[in-house]
């Protein structure tokens, strides 16, 4: 598909060709499949377009007279999931843009149509595109913040009896994935500003260092969100240690209530010849001895608040 922008509208060239690339603005607008049948038109060599396709980092590179984009389309629903890219090449008078999801690209084109901006120009189409692929991450960042409120809710409030540690782990790889995706994001944009090949102007700089502002409190929403986990993370694990420590003091109660029995047991299990085996009343005397030892110490400890 291939637009032509002129006197500040943008339409399809609808089964034509490119007449003079040197007079008019055209944005061309192709799958991965079908980049190379666009290379000549836009002016851009089968090496470099072919080199450029098969690496799918975000990244940014000026060559002569052209800027070159690669650019992921986050899915928050499958984050884990390798990220469908596109990629931009954009020079004085040519615009092409190499993506699978080209209906995105189609609505964005279409809405700035129907705008009616008559200051339209590449670097707006690059601002509305990219303004369009981040229009929605301030949702689904509150989604993931009320979902770690919920977990420090059953973790610190509720302490329902319950492994954490996956829902916490799950949080973090997710927290990583967006803190590395922004700061790559945060990084090219810096590059698109210097805007060494001077293809933007002065209106579009503007628009794109708002956007990178944006994308800046996106970051820092994400770092305090993952401080945010680390602490639940370090409550859930106080909580299992105090859970812990119960456990073994009611071992050690236990074990040091009935120590003097054991004492008694063993003493009495010795194969020695005692005079109150003869005795007979021996074995009722030291029952009643052991139940009292017993109840003593039980006294003792609840008297300590030991338990």
């Amino acid at each position: 598909m291939i637009y032509l922008m002129e006197n500040g509208n943008i339409r399809p060239l609808e089964g034509k060709k490119i007449e003079n690339m040197e007079d008019k603005n055209y944005i061309g607008l192709c799958s991965y499949e079908d980049a190379s049948k666009y290379a000549k038109s836009f002016q851009i060599s089968i090496r470099v377009l072919t080199k450029t396709l098969i690496n799918h980092s975000i990244r940014f590179e000026s060559r002569e007279d052209l800027d070159i984009l690669c650019i992921p389309i986050m899915d928050f629903d499958n984050i884990y999931d390798d990220a469908q890219t596109m990629h931009m090449f954009i020079g004085k008078n040519r615009f092409l843009i190499v993506c699978n999801e080209d209906m995105l690209v189609k609505n964005i084109i279409s809405e700035i149509t129907e705008d009616n901006n008559i200051d339209v120009s590449f670097g707006r189409l690059l601002y509305d595109f990219l303004d369009k692929l981040f229009e929605k991450d301030n949702q689904y960042i509150d989604g993931y913040e009320n979902e770690i409120m919920e977990l420090e809710d059953e973790v610190i409030i509720n302490k329902e009896s319950k492994d954490y540690v996956n829902s916490i782990v799950q949080f973090r790889k997710r927290l990583f994935t967006l803190k590395r995706y922004y700061e790559q994001m945060i990084n090219l944009f810096n590059l698109i500003l210097v805007n060494e090949n001077n293809l933007l102007d002065k209106q579009s700089i503007r628009l794109l260092k708002i956007l990178a502002g944006k994308l800046g409190r996106l970051h820092g929403s994400i770092l305090f969100l993952n401080e945010y986990i680390t602490q639940i993370r370090e409550a859930y694990q106080a909580e299992v240690d105090i859970n812990l420590n119960k456990i073994m003091k009611v071992f050690t109660v236990i074990t040091a209530i009935f120590y003097p029995l054991t004492l008694i047991a063993g003493w009495y299990g010795m194969n020695l010849n005692m005079p109150e085996f003869k005795y007979t009343y021996s074995y009722p005397i030291v029952i009643l001895c052991s139940i009292f030892i017993v109840i003593v110490t039980i006294a003792i400890f609840k008297k300590k608040k030991w338990f």
